[in-house]
C-alpha cells in the first residue's frame, strides 16, 4: 500500500515539495486523484515523470526548429544578404546535442550548393572566429568526408557521388588558401593517396591544383607530363594544360 502524505507539503527523499494548489497548475495533473486533499507517493512519482516528459518533449521541439532554422537560413544564402543571413546564422545557439545534426546540414549544404563556396568560407571564417569547437568540427566532418567519401546506393548515382567528392575537396582547398584549415597535415595525407593512382583520380587532382596552384605538393613537372599523355581523357588534359597556361600567365605578369 502507498504511504498518504498530508497534502500541505509532500516531501520525499527522491521528490520535492509540491502542495496542491501546484499541483493543479499543471493541465495533466487532474487526471491523478486526490482524496480528502492527501496525495500517495506513488501517484506524486507519477507527476514528477510527467513533468520531465512535457520538459524533455519542448527540449526535442526546440532541438528540430533550431535545424529547421538553420536550413530556412542556408536555402536562402547570396551575395545579395549574405551579411543580414549570416548574422542569424552565428545567432544559433548550438549544442552538443545537435551539433552533429548542425554541422552535417551545413556541409551538405556547402557542397550541394558549390556555386556559393566563397559564401560559405566566409561563414566558416566567422563561425571559427566565434565558436571555435564548431568550427572544429566542421572542419572533422569535411576531413572525413575526403577521407571517407559516402558511397550512394544506386550505380547510376556514381556521376553524383563523383560530384559530391570534387566539391568536398574543393571547400577544403579553399579552407586551405584562406588560411582557415587548421589540420593541413591530414589533408595533404588525403590527398597525397590520390596520386598513387593518377588516372582514376585526375578529375580530383585538378580541382586541388586549380584551388591550389601548379606548385602544390611539388607536382609542376608531373602535371605537365600528365598533361601530355593520351591514355588520359582528352577534357582532362585541356583542363591541365589550361592550368599551365594560366599560371604561366601569372608567372609574367
Amino acid at each position: 500500500m502507498s504511504s498518504i502524505v498530508e497534502s500541505s507539503t509532500i516531501d520525499t527523499p527522491s521528490i520535492k515539495k509540491i502542495t496542491v494548489d501546484d499541483f493543479f497548475q499543471h493541465k495533466s495533473y487532474h487526471k491523478i486523484p486526490i482524496t480528502n486533499n492527501f496525495i500517495s507517493s506513488q501517484d506524486l512519482c507519477k507527476v514528477e515523470h510527467t513533468k520531465y516528459a512535457t520538459f524533455h518533449n519542448k527540449v526535442e521541439l526546440n532541438d528540430t526548429l533550431i535545424i529547421k532554422k538553420l536550413k530556412g537560413i542556408l536555402i536562402k544564402l547570396s551575395d545579395k544578404n549574405i551579411d543580414t543571413l549570416e548574422k542569424e546564422l552565428l545567432s544559433i545557439e548550438v549544442t552538443s546535442k545537435i551539433m552533429k545534426d548542425y554541422v552535417e546540414n551545413l556541409c551538405k549544404y556547402t557542397i550541394e550548393c558549390i556555386f556559393y563556396i566563397d559564401l560559405y568560407i566566409r561563414i566558416y571564417k566567422s563561425i571559427k572566429e566565434v565558436n571555435p569547437s564548431l568550427y572544429k568540427a566542421i572542419e572533422e566532418y569535411l576531413l572525413n568526408s575526403f577521407e571517407n567519401p559516402a558511397k550512394l546506393e544506386s550505380d547510376n548515382e556514381e556521376n553524383k557521388t563523383k560530384r559530391y567528392f570534387i566539391s568536398n575537396i574543393a571547400i577544403l582547398c579553399k579552407l586551405i588558401k584562406s588560411d582557415i584549415l587548421e589540420n593541413t597535415t591530414r589533408f595533404n595525407e588525403i590527398a597525397g593517396n590520390l596520386y598513387t593512382d593518377p588516372k582514376q583520380n585526375i578529375e580530383p587532382i585538378v580541382k586541388i591544383h586549380e584551388i591550389l596552384g601548379l606548385d602544390y605538393n611539388d607536382k609542376r613537372p608531373w602535371l605537365t607530363d600528365l598533361s601530355q599523355d593520351k591514355t588520359i581523357p582528352a577534357k582532362v588534359r585541356f583542363q591541365i594544360q589550361d592550368l599551365i597556361k594560366a599560371d604561366a600567365a601569372k608567372q609574367s605578369q
